[in-house]
């Protein structure tokens, strides 16, 4: 029988680490890497559920726009747009994620879960239920055994409550069964401390890896030119090359932009709609400056210390903010539809406070590990 001291060895961790998404992979990586640095046999659990299958996804996401016959004669583009990027950071999993069997649905989770000391759900939005739906509990682990471990780890719901009640109510006794419980943003402690679960203010797994760790990790990209680097995600780029039009006028400084689709606009130098998450680290750590709209866009802009400005998207901004605020970085987020003054760029790209934030960062790290320590029973 084990005993309540006994190093917790075999480690395995949900999360949402496919597709094409930079920070998911690059999120999941981090996490099981400094967990087998500590000691742990950590594996991700690779859990792909049917609903992102392509086809899937884009009935999903298109029904209600277009009838059924466009979106057949739409699936075979789809696919082909979407084959080559989708290969690349296949790649990176295989390479760089040590993976469990494929799980592609809860069921098949709870009829053979794989075999673990303990486990973790996070990071990410794993429990964001407007992304994963209000039927999908295998964030809340339970298809572990009953008398396994159960630690959430910078879990996000990735909004600022919820507002379901059907929905909290199916989820509380889920999260009661977690021995310990962490999260990503400060919203997150609110929902649950309406549950009355008692929770951590973590960092996102990134952030356990050095900023020399990450250099080493990614690919350097020597550029001629000093540029901006603009991240877009979900194709907002808009507002995003507005924004670092005005401090290419200011600066001189050319634009690249990494984008999942390729931006045809003639403000941009370059258009990096092929980078892999290798490319996308030494993208941003060569970056004079960086505008995003990204969570991951803006952390690796703090980990490397970079100029930035985080322009907030109509929905799903806490995560973003709660970083920022806990930073002291809060004057680089600005809002959706907000005036791009001359002032506001000043404030935004000014990193004069680098000593003061690192300083903030390091304790929060060592906090985070801790954590993680004290839940795992292991040493950093």
């Amino acid at each position: 029988m084990k005993k309540e001291t006994d190093v917790l060895k075999k480690i395995k961790i949900i999360t949402i680490h496919f597709g094409t998404n930079h920070g998911s992979v690059l999120q999941a990586y981090a996490l099981s890497t400094y967990l087998k640095s500590v000691g742990c046999d950590a594996q991700i659990i690779d859990y792909v559920p049917d609903r992102y299958k392509i086809w899937n996804s884009l009935v999903s996401k298109r029904r209600e726009q277009y009838p059924l016959p466009v979106i057949l004669a739409y699936y075979p583009i789809a696919v082909l747009k979407s084959f080559r990027i989708r290969k690349k950071f296949e790649s990176f999993l295989k390479k760089n994620l040590e993976l469990t069997a494929r799980y592609s649905s809860n069921e098949k989770l709870k009829i053979n879960p794989p075999a673990a000391d303990a486990y973790i759900s996070g990071s990410d939005q794993v429990w964001n239920n407007d992304y994963n739906g209000k039927n999908e509990f295998s964030y809340f682990l339970d298809f572990a055994p009953e008398k396994s471990k159960r630690i959430a780890y910078a879990a996000s719901f990735g909004k600022e409550s919820i507002s379901e009640e059907e929905y909290a109510n199916k989820i509380k006794p889920l999260l009661q069964s977690f021995d310990a419980v962490s999260v990503r943003e400060s919203d997150a402690q609110g929902i649950l401390h309406e549950m009355e679960i008692t929770s951590t203010h973590v960092v996102d797994p990134v952030f356990l890896l050095s900023k020399d760790q990450w250099k080493a990790f990614g690919n350097s990209r020597q550029s001629e030119e000093p540029y901006i680097l603009v991240y877009v995600m979900d194709g907002l780029y808009n507002e995003l090359l507005d924004y670092a039009q005005k401090l290419k006028e200011k600066t001189g400084k050319k634009i690249y932009v990494v984008s999942f689709k390729k931006i045809k606009d003639e403000r941009i130098a370059k258009c990096f709609h092929m980078a892999n998450p290798k490319d996308f680290i030494g993208l941003v750590e060569n970056a004079d400056a960086v505008v995003t709209n990204s969570f991951h866009g803006t952390a690796f802009s703090v980990l490397f210390q970079k100029k930035f400005t985080s322009i907030g998207k109509e929905r799903y901004n806490s995560r973003m903010i709660s970083l920022l605020e806990k930073l002291d970085l809060k004057s680089h987020f600005v809002a959706s539809g907000m005036n791009l003054s001359g002032e506001v760029i000043e404030k935004t790209i000014q990193r004069n406070n680098i000593e003061n934030v690192d300083k903030k960062l390091q304790e929060w790290i060592k906090t985070s590990k801790e954590f993680l320590g004290n839940s795992l029973n292991i040493q950093s």
